[in-house]
């Protein structure tokens, strides 16, 4: 297995760069598997070969990879980083009046239309990613950027050095699999040279990570919205509390999840009957986890019938059963499921695309951390009863000092107005609150 990623720093700036990516990704994939198109690839012989490639894009840049059983891997994949970087996107992206290009507008139109209309639940996540990772972009900014897609605008994008070949950042090689370490260095060596990018100035760069919450020893931030269909009956309610950094943070925010999930899902939705979708989660990204409570509900009466009522479910089942919960956790308890999550850590990968996952990751993300999972089961392995509920105490409980956000997606036509569950010291997300925080870095 094989792969090579090129940090594209400007994709991340703006929602129009951002896009753009998307559409240069596609007319490559479509035109170097286009057999009446000469773009110097050999992907259908290859095919028959066993020979597999991939080019995705995203945030941090552009992923090749390429995969297979073959003594030829290397070649195969040299000739094919030429193809890319000799395939003019835009003359592919021209042909038949322009169809090429409206087929992966069309596409990526249809999946903004998709994620428009997603039910509360999965609307309270986006909003959540909205107010903590950056670069994030929401559905609206996103469509503006797609309506204005053009063979000229494309052309412009690649020729002023904002795609991917003005990157400000190198090329990173993985050669993982049953290789010489010689050969891995020169597949290495020739990607790179074939890929040759544009070296732009770093300091434009858009910050790449997790916004950091303000911490609040009582309330909590509040961010409402409303479902755009007005026949959406459902609404939900999210609560977030950033937690931390690093193996520790993450190991005692898997273990509270571990012990709480459980009784929270017995009190919301197996007591209360709110809804289907009730869960709590050890989030991750950009190495911060988060505790993530959620609830999504259509009810309507006197128990529920706003995501406000959810809310004040959550806090009382925080304020009330997840003490009594920790309070029970023994040693034993505590261990078996430690045990559990670092088991899930340390097993051997059964296929080669599993082993890379985890590498591959951390290329990504720019981390360069190969010893993170075993730093984090070491770090599961040695928690204490008292580790997790003073975890809970400092990072959860009404008092302390800890970042909680709270994300309320309401029905689209409400039928009543909503019973307030929110107190005095709640407040609602300021405008401009993404562009002004800091990225979170506390472990």
């Amino acid at each position: 297995k094989r792969g090579c990623f090129f940090r594209n720093a400007r994709a991340r700036n703006n929602h129009v760069e951002a896009t753009l990516n998307h559409p240069f990704a596609a007319q490559v994939n479509d035109a170097l598997r286009d057999a009446d198109y000469d773009s110097g690839a050999a992907s259908y012989d290859a095919a028959l070969a066993g020979l597999e490639w991939t080019l995705s894009s995203g945030p941090r840049g552009v992923a090749l990879t390429f995969g297979g059983f073959d003594d030829k891997l290397g070649a195969f994949a040299t000739q094919t980083a030429k193809a890319l970087r000799n395939l003019d996107a835009v003359d592919y992206a021209s042909r038949d009046g322009g169809a090429p290009l409206q087929r992966v507008v069309d596409a990526v139109d249809r999946e903004i239309a998709r994620d428009a209309v997603a039910p509360p639940s999965a609307r309270s996540v986006s909003e959540l990613g909205l107010l903590t990772e950056t670069p994030k972009f929401d559905v609206p900014a996103l469509k503006r950027a797609l309506d204005a897609v053009s063979l000229k605008g494309l052309r412009s994008w690649l020729d002023d050095k904002g795609g991917v070949w003005g990157s400000g950042g190198d090329v990173e090689v993985l050669a993982q699999g049953n290789l010489r370490k010689s050969d891995a260095a020169k597949l290495s060596g020739e990607l790179r040279d074939v890929l040759r990018l544009s070296k732009t100035d770093a300091s434009t760069d858009a910050p790449l990570g997790v916004l950091e919450v303000p911490a609040r020893d009582t309330g909590v931030l509040v961010k409402r919205t409303k479902a755009p269909q007005a026949d959406e009956s459902n609404y939900a309610a999210l609560l977030s509390f950033q937690t931390g950094t690093g193996p520790d943070a993450r190991a005692r925010t898997l273990a509270l999840n571990a012990v709480l999930e459980a009784p929270f899902y017995d009190e919301l939705r197996t007591k209360k009957q709110l809804g289907y979708v009730v869960q709590s989660a050890a989030r991750a990204r950009e190495n911060c986890s988060s505790l993530v409570f959620l609830a999504q509900s259509n009810k309507d009466d006197a128990e529920s019938r706003a995501p406000d009522d959810l809310y004040g479910y959550m806090k009382s089942f925080l304020a009330t059963s997840a003490p009594k919960a920790l309070a029970a956790l023994d040693a034993a308890k505590l261990g078996s499921v430690a045990d559990g999550l670092a088991r899930q850590l340390e097993e051997t990968p059964k296929t080669l695309a599993a082993d890379v996952g985890p590498h591959w990751e951390e290329i990504v993300a720019g981390t360069a951390d190969w010893g993170k999972r075993r730093a984090l089961a070491k770090a599961l392995r040695a928690l204490t009863p008292d580790d997790v509920r003073t975890f809970f105490d400092t990072r959860i409980a009404a008092g302390a000092e800890r970042r909680p956000l709270l994300v309320l997606v309401d029905k689209g036509a409400p039928k009543a107005p909503a019973a307030p569950s929110l107190g005095a010291d709640d407040g609602d997300v300021p405008a401009g609150y993404a562009a002004s925080r800091p990225l979170y870095n506390k472990t």
